[in-house]
């Protein structure tokens, strides 16, 4: 069963329930249908797995979430 996740430029999606799934992308350029300049589609299988870990960063004493700008050299990285 197909099941659209999401149209646009950017498209995220979570799955709640692991498992294996087919990602199906279609792209549509945006000029006449009838040229279909950039047209394409491809898929792609995604294991969703059980989450075995929460991990909480923490920069200069504050805690970073998912919407933080955060860039790390390998020099940190390995601190």
């Amino acid at each position: 069963m197909d099941t659209p996740i999401g149209q646009g430029s950017v498209v995220n999606h979570s799955f709640d329930v692991e498992g294996n799934y087919v990602v199906h992308l279609t792209v549509r350029s945006v000029n006449q249908l009838s040229k279909g300049i950039l047209d394409g589609s491809s898929s792609t299988s995604v294991n969703v797995s059980p989450e075995s870990a929460t991990l909480i960063i923490y920069a200069n004493g504050q805690q970073l979430n998912e919407d933080s700008l955060v860039k790390m050299g390998s020099l940190e990285a390995k601190a």
